[in-house]
């Protein structure tokens, strides 16, 4: 059985399902992408849905052969710079559109997927999901209007801050900020 984990063994939580996967008797690499697209080589063809990847270690895994993906981490990828700005721009991209459509083109069970990454940077969109299926969400504010988070924090006995994309810790609210 073949396993990817999209993520890298520098990651503690990756290298432990790694290492209870391969326990366990599975197959399991390491999908890191920022080896892409100059150590790892992906090959697809969209009219058959045939493709495969090349792993940094040599190993090849069909796409077919997939059988389910973990996704711990997304680095996306790495194109060593050029000295043509438009140029980096363009291999930049084409080197996220080939990545991202092998991936959304695998059939193996994801642990995560694209759509599941993609909505866990718009949490503010996830509460509501969340809370019309019945879970209880805290009182929330999203807003940038100065005048409408004092009404907010005002109406709480303490309140917490965070960012809305994520990448620091969530922090109370107090006096100086606001």
């Amino acid at each position: 059985m073949n396993i990817l984990i999209l993520g890298n063994s520098q990651d503690a939580h990756a290298l432990a399902m790694q290492q209870a996967l391969t326990k366990a008797g599975a197959r399991a690499d390491y999908f890191d992408t920022c080896s892409f697209p100059t150590q790892l080589k992906i090959s697809w063809e969209p009219k058959t849905q045939a493709g495969s990847l090349i792993l940094p270690q040599g190993g090849k895994l069909e796409i077919g052969e997939i059988h389910s993906v973990f996704w711990r981490s997304f680095s996306g990828v790495y194109v060593p710079s050029l000295n043509n700005s438009q140029q980096q721009d363009i291999a930049i991209n084409d080197s996220m559109s080939t990545l991202r459509s092998f991936m959304q083109a695998c059939r193996g069970r994801w642990v995560n997927s694209w759509q599941a990454y993609q909505l866990h940077k718009e949490k503010p969109l996830q509460l509501s999901m969340v809370n019309n299926i019945g879970v209880s969400i805290p009182q929330t504010l999203v807003s940038n209007d100065p005048e409408q988070i004092i009404y907010f924090t005002d109406s709480l006995d303490k309140a917490i801050f965070k960012p809305v994309y994520g990448g620091t810790y969530t922090k109370l609210v107090t006096a100086e900020h606001l």
